[in-house]
């Protein structure tokens, strides 16, 4: 879906009397994004006086700007996963699912603490998952619930 302001980059650069396919390349191919086409209406706004090389060089900036952006954002996640693993070694460990144990016909022993099952997945290691019977008074009193990240030393407790 062509957006607002690719739309207006379009039609500034056609009020310029640029070819209309480089006015449609530029608006609708490269300018497509809010932040690219708000980009090049500013530059646009604030000169008159500007050749198909100079609107081609900044569109040039911009996309550079945007692509270094993006890269310092995929950067800063790769840190934080790096953060974390040194802050919490291999051992960092979330609860994806908390259900109530299911007893049998059995039923629960009166003075048996009631038991959360806890499906429990390593954050480094996706398919190192496993089901864990933690006391439901545990869960409450270290507010852990769904999402909640857990270490090994804690599990450890509760894994038989």
């Amino acid at each position: 879906m062509i957006s607002d302001k690719s739309r207006d980059v379009f039609d500034e650069l056609m009020k310029r009397k640029l070819p209309e396919t480089l006015c449609h390349e530029i608006a609708y191919k490269y300018m497509n994004t809010d932040y690219t086409a708000t980009r090049m209406l500013g530059y646009l706004y604030r000169h008159s006086e500007l050749t198909q090389e100079m609107i081609v060089d900044e569109m040039i900036a911009i996309l550079e700007d945007r692509d270094y952006f993006r890269k310092k954002h995929e950067a800063e996640e790769a840190n934080a996963y790096i953060s974390r693993l040194y802050n919490t070694g291999l051992d960092d460990y979330y609860i994806q699912s908390i259900v109530e144990d299911d007893y049998g016909c059995e039923e629960r022993d009166d003075n048996a603490p009631v038991m959360g099952l806890c499906l429990v997945v390593n954050s480094f290691d996706e398919t190192d998952k496993k089901w864990v019977r933690i006391p439901e008074a545990v869960l409450l009193a270290e507010k852990i619930d769904e999402g909640s990240h857990v270490t090994r030393e804690f599990l450890d407790r509760f894994d038989q």
